[in-house]
């Protein structure tokens, strides 16, 4: 049976980094691991889920769940592959039209043996990480913790997948689109992913961290500042991503984000006007 809920003792050797929706960029992940000086003996990295679909190398954004090093909570791009297999192997045709969507076409490259090894891997992601740090206690889901919930009673409530609390985890954004800045009480400080952001935002206790990976492309000179973003959990944090290509994106490391930028920068995304409305991280804690 999977453990839905995942707990990291404190990291008395390295750092311990998280990374935004992944999707597949590989690319931009081994960048930002060579800026971070990421050392696999001593630092670990964890995940707020959606490793897969739309980028380039899904299948590799996968077999890091083997590292042991590396540590992700299920996002909805997973569980959507679980719930394609749920009843058994789907026929051809509905696989076609799964594959059909969201860029998910490199799942019918793969073997019956590779694919089935991958949902392995899939059902068995929590859909929480705890970790302890020098700061308090740090958590991961890859949506949101519901509204009105505190921590203990929202990990408490995690007993079957199927749950409202546990479904709110990998899908929901209420909390993101009302504007919630109250955040998660009974907890240091809860990082998610799921809602796309120009650059990170936090809201409360609450870090977004989902900037749009699967938007840039390092031969696009027009990305903007949409990028994998890689944060310190104790530093709450840098803003690493792949090497700026555009001023928009040289922007949004080396200052502040300001909806005029945001304009300026013709995001490729059209995220609603309210999503330009919040701060970004505080200069004085960009640091790995």
């Amino acid at each position: 049976m999977t453990d839905l809920v995942k707990r990291f003792r404190m990291n008395h050797l390295g750092r311990d980094l998280v990374i935004g929706d992944l999707h597949g960029c590989m690319g931009q992940l081994h960048r930002a691991l060579a800026d971070a000086d990421f050392d696999p003996a001593r630092d670990r990295l964890f995940s707020v889920g959606d490793l897969v679909d739309r980028g380039e190398d899904s299948h590799g954004a996968s077999e890091l769940l083997e590292k042991p090093w590396f540590h992700a909570v299920r996002g909805n791009h997973e569980q959507m592959w679980i719930d394609t297999y749920s009843d058994g192997d789907p026929t051809p045709r509905s696989l076609d039209v799964c594959c059909g969507r969201n860029d998910r076409d490199w799942w019918l490259h793969l073997s019956v043996f590779q694919r089935q090894s991958l949902l392995d891997r899939y059902r068995m992601m929590p859909i929480v990480i705890e970790i302890e740090t020098v700061r308090g206690l740090v958590g991961l889901v890859h949506a949101e913790v519901s509204l009105g919930v505190t921590w203990p009673a929202f990990v408490a409530s995690l007993s079957e997948s199927s749950g409202r609390n546990a479904v709110a985890a990998i899908w929901a954004r209420r909390r993101f689109q009302n504007g919630d800045c109250f955040g998660v009480k009974g907890i240091d400080r809860v990082f998610v992913g799921h809602n796309i952001t120009p650059l990170p935002l936090m809201r409360g206790n609450v870090f977004y961290i989902d900037t749009g990976a699967m938007i840039a492309s390092p031969s696009d000179e027009g990305f903007g500042p949409f990028g994998l973003t890689m944060v310190n959990v104790c530093a709450a944090g840098v803003d690493i991503r792949d090497r700026p290509h555009s001023p928009a994106a040289r922007r949004s490391v080396d200052a502040p984000f300001s909806a005029d930028e945001a304009d300026a920068g013709e995001p490729d995304l059209d995220l609603g006007a309210d999503a330009y409305d919040d701060s970004p991280f505080d200069d004085a804690e960009f640091s790995i």
